[in-house]
């Protein structure tokens, strides 16, 4: 019996829900079980995609952590360790979830498997950090560790000791929509973020850089997210005057997110490292890929690796550098016949890589 253990699932949103979320609904079978936590106060209308059944834990204390649920989940874990023991196997969403398995493994033996993937394990860098002396302590008791990129698995070497890693990178289901539907076409074009609304993100870089555009080309932006930064983002939008180019979105639907993705003519990820975050893969840029859109990023964590390193798939450019990005928009803004072979060039190396296969 599998078991997923996680505070980040759907219908939260965000990488890390999607990225379990897939797993769960193409790997799990009816015997299998998740125990899940999170914000969230609806159940997910598509629910039935699932095989297993899935435990949400009450949503008590919210208001101060939503960490205080991994301790109602140790509850139910231990439950379903004690019924089923030893025929459990355990899957941990990431670092702070491992700390519900870590425990009970102190009393029982107990497989568990731990997924990572790059800002949370930032601690193992300081060697008098109290977090990182858990976070050790933690992967070395695991069975497996499961990372995104190299930018991951250089984290990951922080912890001498660590158990076994492999790379599980994120897969897609392929969208029913072709690439060539956006063979150039004349007109505004449009840009496309989509990200939590956090500094690391930078979003803040973005809206720079498109002030710096040039009136050749008439261009709009939509920024889909929400987050804290939501503010001052539309404090600098009104400060360069951009207020009739550039959309804050806000939160949107999987449906309307998608007809986001199908309009887009450029979409852009100016996530950057910073003291505490860093970028361990960046899913939307597969999304983006599956939907035909061509890709101007930034060269910062895993996202060259996402992308090969390769000018075919992505425009790369220097993070926090708002004139490199301009430079980079703007090369593709004119060339729409690029455009459109990146497009191309990038949906078949998504096919090749980063898509479900039937079994």
């Amino acid at each position: 019996m599998n078991v997923l253990v996680t505070l980040d699932f759907p219908p939260e949103t965000g990488g890390i829900q999607r990225y379990l979320a897939d797993i769960v609904a193409h790997t799990f079978t009816a015997e299998d079980l998740v125990i899940t936590g999170g914000r969230c106060r609806r159940q997910r209308d598509d629910e039935h995609r699932y095989p297993c059944r899935i435990i949400r834990v009450p949503h008590l204390f919210l208001f101060v952590n939503k960490k205080i649920q991994l301790l109602q989940m140790l509850v139910l874990l231990w439950y379903q360790v004690v019924r089923r023991w030893p025929q459990v196997t355990v899957f941990a969403g990431n670092i702070y979830a491992a700390l519900v398995p870590a425990l009970i493994s102190l009393g029982r033996p107990l497989r568990y498997h731990i997924y990572c993937y790059g800002t949370e394990l930032l601690p193992l860098k300081k060697k008098c950090s109290l977090r990182g002396l858990i976070w050790r302590t933690v992967l070395r008791r695991c069975t497996a560790v499961y990372y995104l990129t190299k930018t991951t698995l250089e984290l990951l070497k922080y912890c001498r000791g660590c158990a076994p890693c492999e790379r599980i990178p994120p897969r897609i289901d392929l969208p029913d929509y072709q690439v060539c539907r956006k063979e150039p076409r004349e007109g505004i074009v449009r840009l496309l973020s989509v990200g939590r609304l956090v500094p690391h993100k930078g979003h803040a870089v973005l809206i720079a850089a498109v002030s710096l555009l040039k009136g050749s080309v008439p261009w709009n932006l939509t920024i889909v997210g929400e987050g804290p930064e939501f503010g001052r983002l539309g404090s600098l939008v009104r400060r360069y005057g951009l207020e009739n180019h550039v959309f804050l979105a806000g939160s949107v639907s999987g449906s309307e997110l998608a007809g986001c993705y199908k309009a887009a003519d450029i979409f852009v990820f100016p996530s950057m490292e910073t003291v505490s975050a860093v970028e361990g893969f960046g899913i939307v840029l597969l999304e983006a890929m599956a939907y035909g859109a061509a890709i101007v990023a930034c060269r910062s964590g895993g996202i060259a690796e996402v992308v090969d390193n390769n000018n075919d798939y992505a425009v790369l450019v220097p993070p926090d550098d708002p004139e490199a990005l301009k430079n980079g928009l703007m090369g593709l803004m004119i060339d729409g016949k690029r455009r459109y072979r990146m497009a191309c060039a990038a949906r078949r190396f998504l096919e090749e890589r980063y898509v479900w296969k039937e079994a």
